[in-house]
């Protein structure tokens, strides 16, 4: 993920992130509030490394043969990790690459007064495993 994408991908849901039209549904991680941005240009899933680190058990953390490298972006991961999170009351797992994505999020959290803990990016591996309608007009996805 790179800031470009930031900036220029989704729809927004939240009044403050208008300017920037992003997509970003709230959901639960472990029962602690987590937010992830929807982007359906994203391949794949991915949640941030400093999230990973404080708040899961290392041991569910998986180095994979595969190295995953981040259009204009200066990282790189080998790391999935698999979550189950509650989105609407539901319950889903989903595998997500793991990467330090910091800069993007304080950029949110300073561009645009977003206070929430958005640790990750839902991707179309999560959009399309799910048959997920995203209706732009009433800002909401269908799963």
């Amino acid at each position: 993920m790179c800031l470009q994408l930031l900036r220029n991908q989704g729809c927004s849901v939240k009044s403050s992130l208008d300017s920037c039209n992003l997509l970003i549904v709230d959901t639960k991680i472990n029962s602690n509030d987590v937010s992830f941005i929807v982007d359906t240009g994203a391949t794949s899933n991915f949640i941030d490394k400093t999230y990973v680190k404080y708040n899961l058990q290392t041991n569910k953390i998986k180095d994979d043969n595969n190295t995953v490298l981040i259009p204009n972006s200066e990282f790189v991961s080998t790391s999935t990790v698999d979550l189950e999170f509650d989105l609407n009351n539901n319950s889903y797992n989903s595998s997500f690459i793991v990467c330090d994505f910091s800069n993007q999020i304080e950029f949110l959290k300073s561009q645009y007064e977003y206070n929430k803990n958005v640790c990750g990016i839902l991707g179309n591996s999560f959009l399309l495993e799910n048959n997920a309608v995203i209706n732009y007009k009433t800002k909401k996805i269908v799963l």
